[in-house]
């Protein structure tokens, strides 16, 4: 799983780094960043060494529910501004390829503890079971939403989410979302990865 490399990607806002903990944006909610930070670690641990499931193996049938951590960088140009994190829940439904892969990323925090309001849905999603292992991701959607801060006021969020299943048990997913976000000041970058495990 070479695509796991680190902290250095994921969704949300922007320039809530200018809104350090000098202006504060709302009181930190469980769980906190480096609780979401050691949450990915400990996924990426478990499942850097296990590969992509291969797309034509996938089934026709059944489903099933993934936790974990959606995460990364948000840029303005070449400017680093802020890293986020947030809960992650995929819903997957095999017998579909029209939302396959469905969810939402809630309680979204910024790498200086401030809680953002709003959540990112997941949709819109297919299976590619003609992708070639290890080169094209199985599954690929939209990701859409908006996030809100006291500070900052709305920004919206639209990217896309690309990912592949992991293991021969279909054990774990991970992936990558890119995204633009747009605020009333501008708009930014969010260049990001996720990773959940089966809850089954």
């Amino acid at each position: 799983m070479t695509r796991m490399t680190g902290l250095g990607a994921l969704a949300a806002l922007a320039a809530l780094a200018a809104c350090s903990s000098d202006s504060g944006g709302g009181d930190p909610p469980p769980p906190s960043y480096t609780a979401y930070e050691a949450q990915a670690v400990a996924l990426m641990d478990d499942w850097r060494e296990t590969p992509a499931t291969d797309p034509g193996s996938l089934p026709y049938a059944g489903g099933g529910t993934y936790e974990g951590v959606l995460y990364g960088d948000i840029s303005s140009g070449d400017s680093y501004l802020t890293t986020l994190a947030g809960d992650l829940t995929l819903d997957v439904d095999f017998s579909t390829n029209t939302n396959a892969v469905t969810g939402e990323v809630t309680d979204i925090v910024d790498s200086a503890g401030y809680g953002l309001g709003g959540e990112l849905a997941i949709s819109g999603t297919f299976i590619d079971r003609t992708a070639e292992t290890g080169q094209n991701e199985s599954f690929g959607g939209t990701l859409t939403g908006t996030l809100t801060s006291e500070d900052l006021g709305d920004t919206s969020v639209a990217g896309t989410i690309n990912g592949d299943f992991l293991g021969d048990d279909l054990g774990a997913v991970s992936g990558d979302v890119a995204a633009t976000l747009s605020q009333s000041s501008g708009f930014y970058t969010l260049d990001g990865n996720f990773i959940a495990q089966g809850t089954e």
